[in-house]
């Protein structure tokens, strides 16, 4: 009984697989989402765990990952959220690094992306609107985000700073 169930679990997860490996390779022709939540970063994350967990053999979510960073690189995103923005997506390269189920240089990946988007980081912060009170945590999400090299923790102060000005 138990066999039978796990089978059909393993079963549906590697049809989930399949599915959100096709649509993000259609995906990329198109105008994708560089949301974690509800995008494909999101659904990148699933293809690194289920290559991970379930099938090693599986190599759908290398390949989608050079893909998806190439087009954030060349489209970039003006968010910070998980939602809309790049935290998600460095949230998410961080995580699978930290874990082990991917090895990534996140500093060589944020060195071009990453330091473009400060000016307005530090713009939102010093505001002080409405804006930037609910674009603080998110701040802080982003700085959790970052590459753990000096260099960037130099910049993640200079912006925590701004938020104590």
């Amino acid at each position: 009984m138990i066999h039978s169930v796990l089978d059909a679990t393993i079963d549906h997860l590697q049809l989930i697989y399949r599915d959100l490996a096709t649509l993000l390779e259609e995906c990329l022709t198109e105008d994708c989402n560089a949301s974690l939540f509800c995008g494909d970063w999101g659904l990148l994350l699933y293809l690194f765990y289920y290559e991970h967990y379930i099938d090693p053999e599986a190599d759908h979510a290398g390949h989608l990952l050079q893909k998806l960073y190439q087009q954030l690189s060349e489209n970039g995103s003006d968010g910070y959220t998980y939602c809309n923005g790049i935290t998600g997506p460095f949230w998410m390269l961080r995580h699978l690094t930290e874990f082990g189920i991917a090895a990534i240089d996140i500093d060589d990946l944020a060195g071009g992306l990453l330091p473009p988007r400060f000016p307005k980081a530090t713009f939102i912060l010093k505001k002080r609107t409405l804006t930037s009170c609910m674009a603080a945590p998110e701040s802080f999400i982003f700085l959790s985000a970052l590459p753990t090299s000096q260099r960037y923790r130099i910049i993640s102060a200079g912006l925590c700073r701004g938020l104590n000005q």
